[in-house]
């Protein structure tokens, strides 16, 4: 943040927190602005003071100053005290009545009425949306002033006499203080204004990795562009599921805080694998997990890296159980085949498969045996000439009957996983 904005933000109102003045609102930055605008009234109002006196050689415009300058500062209290309407409402009212002074006393050759520019341009920067009734009503307050000023120009002479010099020195003094409360106005709007966006942009920013966190990209890309519903035949994709074995008996026999700790472990280390292969994880259920290749990009190579994955994951556990003594194991299952995908919900979105290839992939899993990788028959079709496998055997699918099933043991050719993954 430059320093600027750093010197603005020392302008939101004293007695805020941190945390309250972390949060930008429209309210907060309008009362900043008006903060900027007040120092500047009150700058301008010192500097007229001494002006009135060796310039205008006017005692009592000197002392018309002065009593301004405290009404400036008595808004700049109300302001910093909390009394924010209160300070606006006043300063507008304070601005408007030190106008119509100005311009009778100095006349229409002194520049003094162009101070409306400023009055014009402070209630739309310093009034919110919801205090719409006070800003129109400022302008009807600003708009009475200017008229009665221009009519007192055609029918009442100065009250103070200036010779050409002075007249000089107070246009070029009315011009210099008009752009400065309006460059200084309209510089805060502005840098607070960019500060909101960029906070804003980095909110959405957030949002976005949150929801790429649950929901693959292509998925999040479709549902900003409002699609609906989101819904995919995906007619070849392989399914993987791991469960952990014995991990409810562990679970009792654990603190919560250990139960965690451990499951975070070994999922973790499988949502790096499921990155390194391009696989999308789907979800985790209790100690079960997910994953499937093929969508929601296409992937050609789907059954493999499916493959890749089980071996890293049984080779991660195992890591595990010795770094840590935890009894981590694995039962994996695989099939390959057309399912449906697509995102459910409506405040909380979940992409999800539907179809007989997610449940054949669970029953294989249910059906096979601790640390091995149990597959269909469809999947190791895909993967027999670079995997090697156990002898066919029949396995009982409920709701299917008996199925030709096989142990995923190795690899033919040790082809690394990366290279599955490209």
């Amino acid at each position: 943040m430059s320093m600027i904005e750093n010197l603005i933000g020392s302008f939101v109102p004293f007695g805020l927190t941190n945390a309250q003045t972390d949060v930008d609102t429209p309210k907060k930055r309008m009362i900043a602005i008006t903060n900027v605008v007040l120092l500047a009234c009150i700058a301008i109002t010192i500097a007229a003071v001494p002006t009135a006196y060796l310039v205008a050689n006017s005692i009592p415009l000197a002392l018309v100053a002065t009593v301004f300058l405290t009404l400036y500062l008595f808004c700049l209290f109300l302001n910093t005290g909390r009394s924010h309407t209160q300070a606006k409402l006043l300063l507008v009212l304070v601005g408007c009545v030190n106008y119509v002074v100005l311009c009778l006393a100095l006349g229409p050759l002194s520049g003094a009425d162009i101070y409306a520019l400023a009055m014009i341009a402070v209630p739309f920067l310093v009034f919110p949306r919801d205090e719409k009734r006070l800003m129109w009503t400022s302008y009807v307050l600003i708009g009475a002033s200017i008229i009665a000023v221009q009519i007192a120009f055609d029918h009442a002479a100065p009250f103070v006499e200036q010779s050409p010099e002075a007249l000089r020195f107070s246009r070029i003094f009315c011009i210099t203080a008009t752009c400065l409360i309006v460059t200084g106005a309209s510089l805060c709007h502005h840098l607070t204004v960019a500060r909101a966006e960029r906070r804003l942009e980095a909110a959405a920013r957030r949002s976005d990795d949150l929801l790429h966190n649950i929901l693959p990209v292509p998925i999040t890309d479709r549902l900003k562009r409002r699609e609906n519903p989101i819904a995919d035949d995906c007619e070849d994709v392989t399914v993987l599921f791991a469960d952990i074995v014995g991990f409810t008996s562990f679970a009792m026999r654990r603190s919560p805080d250990k139960v965690v700790s451990v499951l975070n472990e070994v999922f973790y280390k499988f949502d790096e694998l499921a990155d390194q292969l391009g696989l999308e994880k789907i979800k985790t259920i209790g100690d079960a997990y997910m994953v499937a290749g093929g969508l929601p990009r296409l992937q050609p190579d789907h059954a493999a890296a499916c493959a890749e994955m089980a071996l890293g994951m049984l080779a991660a556990t195992d890591r595990l159980k010795h770094e840590t003594g935890s009894n981590v194991t694995l039962r994996i299952g695989m099939h390959s085949g057309r399912v449906v995908a697509g995102v459910i919900g409506k405040n909380k979105f979940a992409y999800d498969l539907w179809g007989d290839t997610v449940n054949i992939a669970s029953r294989i899993e249910s059906t096979g045996s601790e640390s091995h990788i149990h597959v269909s028959l469809a999947t190791h079709e895909l993967l027999k000439d670079r995997y090697t496998f156990s002898d066919p055997h029949i396995v009982e699918l409920k709701g299917r009957g008996p199925m030709q099933a096989y142990f995923l043991t190795g690899r033919r050719i040790n082809k690394p996983m990366s290279t599955i993954a490209g």
